[in-house]
């Protein structure tokens, strides 16, 4: 994202906040007793196709040079993205309901 978008102040500064925010959820989750990184990259996934979406809505053709293109492999990624993200959660709370009991 920093060599297609980085070209102005606001695009870097989702990127590199992205960027941050990814690290820290994957630290908070790696610090407690049951450490996975599957949540930690789906979160990151997600948020990173967050940031992608975001930087590719800029209006200044400067700051986007994909300015004008259709995105469809965007969507379809971002859509299944959701899916995952929302069908793990999902399992995951129903999972520590079963097994804790």
């Amino acid at each position: 994202l920093y060599v297609y978008f980085g070209n102005c102040s606001t695009n870097t500064a989702f990127i590199t906040i992205t960027v941050i925010m990814s690290i820290m959820i994957t630290l908070a989750q790696l610090s407690g007793e049951e450490g996975s990184l599957l949540a930690s990259a789906t979160i990151t996934a997600y948020a990173t196709m967050l940031c992608y979406s975001a930087v590719t809505k800029n209006d200044n053709s400067t700051c986007n040079p994909s300015l004008g293109e259709d995105d469809v492999l965007g969507i379809v990624i971002g859509v299944g993205l959701a899916i995952i993200t929302l069908g793990y959660a999902a399992w995951s709370a129903t999972a520590d309901e079963k097994l804790s009991s």
